[in-house]
């Protein structure tokens, strides 16, 4: 039970049955069936394979004319290679009890009847389930409609995590913070504007319970300056004043260890290597604005962490890339350049409005140092941003396979040798 202080018979009466389930002796095959029923609440004899955390599901029991679905439980707790969950539906006539089973165990049979009115095969235990069932989709808890910083897989599965932004700007912060407006001394013939269209791919796989190994694709899909003239200076004034290089930027590979996991927390450790495969300053042409990439590889360092407190999950993400220096030619000249270390911190609040919607607002702060040529730093070229934005996300599929959808609007609240950004993101992560 997520719900603070309030609920403190919940907490009692969860920590009594999970307490109970460290003096029964259990039969060592664990086939998704209650063992123990307290008010309000039951005892289930493994938790693997069942769900995560706040995870719904169907209860059925064996009957004469064949299994019916008699109601259904909402996960609350994991411990001990077993599971606690709470009681929120049953049909009529029926009590949930000891010996029934959750959706996707039991034994096999096609006569399943929903008690509660569903139509069609809303009731049907489905076929591919009544043999042993995949793992969950996620490892240990469940991180809502919006996902959480330490999402993970569960052993020996994967997902993909994908994120769009389309993003543009009027404006940007100079070398002293102050806003500077692209139109300022030329707005009676153009309004300038900055459009940027990038995707983001990340790639995970689980080979343990808290561990796993990814890779982070980012790629430029699209950025332009245009100057948007006025009618009358069309003939005088191309619009479009020059682009930057597209395609995939500098890719990372990593992995990730859950260091800590509890009830309702959980802290993960990241590490990896940025690898200098995007386009870089040697690649631009005289109307390109920016490269794709650094030039430079790094190491990546992060630390993430998520916590639950009622329907509300609190995230952040912390990491670092410590660079080192690239050697470049340009015009026949030969130099040493390394980009300055990057901070990015996201903080992330979101609150489950049902548990297939939730809301919530994001947080972003970008710092790079300064850049190095031939070791010695370019003043003023250190840059830095803030971001918001507000979410909404939602969680399709079933509980061992969902499909998490979420969007917001960021926007660019302060920053230095930074464009003023806003537009929409949107993304989706998928457990294959």
């Amino acid at each position: 039970m997520r719900q603070g202080g309030g609920n403190v018979r919940g907490r009692i009466v969860v920590g009594l049955i999970m307490l109970t389930a460290l003096f029964q002796t259990q039969k060592a095959f664990c086939d998704g069936k209650i063992v123990r029923v307290v008010p309000g609440y039951v005892l289930i004899d493994t938790d693997q394979n069942i769900g995560a955390i706040g995870d719904v599901i169907r209860v059925y029991r064996a009957t004469a004319d064949g299994h019916r679905n008699i109601g259904s439980v909402q996960i609350v707790r994991f411990k001990s290679g077993r599971a606690a969950a709470k009681i929120v539906k049953q049909g009529a006539g029926f009590t949930i009890k000891a010996g029934d089973f959750l959706e996707g165990f039991g034994p096999e049979d096609d006569s399943i009847d929903s008690l509660f009115g569903d139509s069609g095969t809303a009731g049907r235990r489905p076929a591919a389930r009544r043999n042993a069932p995949r793992p969950s989709a996620s490892s240990g808890i469940i991180l809502g409609p919006i996902p959480g910083a330490t999402i993970l897989p569960a052993r020996g599965r994967s997902a993909a995590f994908v994120q769009a932004s389309f993003l543009g700007a009027k404006s940007e912060y100079n070398s002293e913070g102050d806003l500077i407006k692209y139109n300022d001394d030329i707005e009676d013939f153009a309004d300038p504007k900055m459009s940027i269209s990038a995707l983001s791919i990340d790639l995970m796989h689980a080979f343990t319970e808290k561990h796993a190994v990814g890779i982070s694709v980012p790629m430029i899909l699209s950025q332009k300056l245009n100057l948007n003239v006025k009618d009358e200076f069309d003939d005088l004034i191309d619009d479009e004043a020059g682009d930057g290089l597209t395609g995939i930027g500098d890719i990372t590979v990593w992995g990730r260890m859950l260091v800590q996991q509890t009830q309702d927390t959980r802290l993960a450790l990241d590490a990896g290597f940025k690898l200098a495969t995007g386009s870089t300053i040697e690649d631009m042409k005289d109307d390109n604005l920016a490269p794709t990439g650094t030039g430079n590889t790094g190491f990546h360092l992060g630390i993430n962490g998520d916590r639950f407190m009622g329907n509300t999950l609190t995230s952040f993400a912390i990491s670092y890339v410590m660079y080192s220096e690239g050697e470049f030619e340009m015009e026949g000249v030969d130099f040493k350049m390394k980009h300055g270390n990057e901070l990015n911190a996201t903080a992330r609040m979101s609150l489950k409005m049902s548990p297939k919607m939730s809301v919530g607002v994001e947080a972003a702060l970008y710092k790079s140092a300064e850049y190095e040529v031939e070791g010695k730093k370019v003043d003023d070229s250190e840059s830095s941003g803030f971001v918001v934005a507000p979410l909404v996300g939602f969680q399709l599929g079933n509980v061992r396979n969902p499909i998490h959808v979420f969007g917001g609007y960021a926007l660019t609240l302060s920053g230095v040798n930074f464009m003023k950004v806003s537009g929409i993101t949107v993304g989706a992560a998928v457990y294959l």
